[in-house]
């Protein structure tokens, strides 16, 4: 030892046993930044034969109760159970499930133990995962993923099928600024990102589509879409691609609400949280029945307005906006009406935040969004404007199937009317 002369003892033959248990494994939390909160019983047998130059590693490592949560919007690893045998340099998976968020998923795989960095092939299944939450999206999904690579160049593929999807970031009637136009950052769609390595390195290349329809739910829409879309890029700087599907929808206005008959929304690979919109609505309005055609982009977008019979674009503008026909004007009387049509859809806005109870936003609906007000759809006998008032009991009129309202009316007759009104859509 003295001169340095160790070939006999690298070369010499080994034989040792260990064995190790901690029924608590809280205190990982504090080794790692990333690691907010570690849980679980570990258990563990170790044997190592060879030599110093060529060990030979044999053993397994049983885990139960598991739990991981990191320092970021990842959700939690809860109730994970697993059995992992090592062979030589290679940890091999036999069994690793748990949940995540409520979503059950188990891995397969192996782990290579090359120097400190270990190199990871593992596949992934999950059922309704939660993926994603954030302050206004929430996607959960079942899931198909493979993790391929070392921790610092680590490479996620697969695919991913939505069964509960919802965005629901609210527009500010309140924060509209003189000129009105949005920003390009009001227009961005809103991802995760993570900003600390190892995860900002992560790269993606994984298929998404749905099983249940994707919502949008929030005080200006209404609507169910379907996703064909790619996430590529890095967890520092994550990229969509491809199209999703309007398959139905509502749009509320002061004085109108259009429904949604057809679009696209597609993500484009030179500008990917920036989406080209071709949307197609239509409402009917005092005998006119009018068509909007939304293009452009998400931050910049482009209306085009039609009606049969025809008007100018700024008289279908007036008509949707404040319930008054064009050539009437904004008479002292039109003008109320007008103000009062706004001053119920924002004072509507305005009740349903303060009765919103919290939580993930549009988890729920309130009584103030279930009721339904307009007029002016078509003109009386009498030369009046026909209006109703429904308060929607059971299902959502935004989606092919049925809905029940209480109803009351003015009609063409200049007849009021309550009842029940059952609504429903063909494919």
């Amino acid at each position: 030892l003295a001169r340095g002369d160790l070939s006999d003892m690298r070369a010499a033959p080994l034989e040792l046993d260990a064995a190790l248990t901690a029924q608590d494994l809280s205190f990982l939390a504090g080794w790692y930044p990333l690691f907010r909160r570690v849980g679980g019983a570990l258990s563990a047998e170790m044997g190592i034969a060879g030599s110093l130059e060529h060990l030979e590693l044999s053993g397994g490592v049983r885990l139960e109760n598991g739990e991981l949560r990191l320092a970021t919007e990842l959700p939690a690893l809860e109730k994970v159970e697993a059995v992992l045998e090592l062979e030589g340099d290679r940890l091999v998976i036999e069994r690793l499930s748990g949940e995540i968020a409520g979503g059950p998923f188990a891995c397969t795989g192996t782990v290579r133990l090359e120097g400190l960095e270990p190199i990871l092939d593992i596949d992934l299944l999950g059922y309704e995962v939660l993926l994603v939450q954030t302050e206004t999206l929430r996607l959960r999904a079942d899931a198909e993923l493979s993790f391929e690579g070392p921790l610092a160049e680590l490479e996620i593929g697969g695919s991913a099928t939505v069964s509960d999807g919802r965005w629901s970031r609210n527009f500010d009637y309140f924060g509209i600024r003189p000129g009105g136009a949005p920003t390009v950052a009001e227009g961005r769609i809103d991802l995760f990102s993570f900003r600390e390595p190892p995860l900002s390195r992560v790269a993606f290349d994984v298929s998404i589509d749905s099983r249940e329809a994707f919502r949008i739910e929030n005080n200006l829409m209404r609507a169910r879409v379907r996703p064909d879309l790619h996430l590529g890029g890095t967890g520092a700087a994550p990229e969509l691609t491809g199209t999703v599907y309007a398959d139905s929808g509502l749009v509320k206005l002061p004085a109108s609400t259009l429904r949604l008959t057809s679009g696209t929304v597609q993500f484009v690979q030179e500008n990917p949280l920036i989406p080209y919109l071709d949307l197609t609505l239509g409402t009917r309005m005092r005998g006119y029945d009018i068509t909007v055609h939304v293009g452009g982009t998400s931050a910049d977008p482009e209306v085009e307005l039609t009606s049969v019979p025809p008007l100018t674009g700024e008289g279908i503008l007036t008509l949707v906006l404040t319930g008054q026909p064009p050539e009437q004007g904004l008479t002292a009387d039109a003008g109320g009406q007008a103000a009062q049509s706004v001053a119920l859809f924002v004072g509507q806005d305005l009740i349903s935040r303060w009765f919103d109870e919290g939580g993930v936003p549009g988890e729920g609906e309130s009584i103030i969004e279930r009721i339904e007000y307009s007029t002016g759809t078509d003109v009386t006998k009498g030369g009046e404007e026909t209006a109703q008032m429904s308060v929607r009991l059971t299902g959502d009129p935004a989606v092919k199937g049925q809905a029940v309202y209480m109803r009351a009316e003015k009609d063409v007759y200049d007849r009021i009317n309550f009842g029940l009104r059952w609504t429903f859509r063909f494919d």
